[in-house]
């Protein structure tokens, strides 16, 4: 369900399913799991955050929201990730660029993104980090130019978290930091429409269910 029409779109991407190959999006999804087991989400709160933070399950989701799922969380395996890699066919890793992007009231972001690249470099990858203010990032955000990048950013919070998906994960929003899917584009749409507290309640936690069993993103 990944849109593959964007002329950027490219298929060599690691976590990137390959519309080629019968087992891409197996081979894609094992990818996208060992990324968020290699992270050490505790050690980045307590040394990086100082201790003030609870670990995300999902972009926009917050501990304590009606629709948010307690099975929602990522263990700590940097093994199991090294052997998912290598089931993947990148058992000596790849290399990937980071974009650690500094945003106004979220200075913490590029030093995250450095703990995670070096979490990362523990089970084989390379990781090239490159600086980034917010206004040289965005055009290639909004361009979907950031195929085969990691983007290290820190998000606003949203009313509920379709809204925000709809800012940074929505194929006809105004900017892109990661995915487009026709499915969770239906669900954003849905949602959006939808004036039932209760039903956009359900629709949410159906959208964080799918970012979650995706692995879309590695929510910090």
């Amino acid at each position: 369900n990944i849109f593959t029409t964007n002329k950027n779109f490219d298929p060599k991407v690691p976590w990137v399913a390959d519309p080629a190959d019968p087992k891409g999006e197996e081979k894609a999804l094992k990818v996208r799991t060992a990324l968020n087991l290699a992270v050490n989400r505790e050690a980045i709160i307590k040394y990086i955050l100082k201790g003030e933070g609870i670990a995300n399950p999902s972009p926009y989701f917050f501990p304590g929201d009606p629709w948010i799922d307690s099975k929602w969380t990522y263990a700590y395996d940097p093994e199991e990730a090294k052997k998912l890699l290598a089931e993947a066919g990148y058992a000596k890793g790849f290399e990937v660029t980071m974009r650690l992007v500094a945003m106004p009231g979220r200075p913490e972001a590029p030093a995250i993104g450095q703990a995670v690249a070096m979490d990362w470099e523990k089970i084989g990858i390379k990781v090239k980090q490159v600086p980034q203010e917010y206004v040289v990032f965005r055009p290639d955000a909004a361009n979907r130019n950031l195929a085969g990048a990691a983007v290290a950013i820190g998000l606003a919070a949203s009313d509920e978290p379709y809204s925000g998906f709809m800012i940074t994960e929505w194929s006809k929003g105004a900017t892109n930091f990661g995915v487009e899917s026709t499915v969770l584009d239906k669900l954003l749409e849905e949602a959006s429409k939808e004036i039932d507290y209760n039903k956009r309640v359900e629709l949410n936690r159906q959208i964080g269910q799918l970012n979650y069993d995706s692995r879309w993103t590695v929510p910090i």
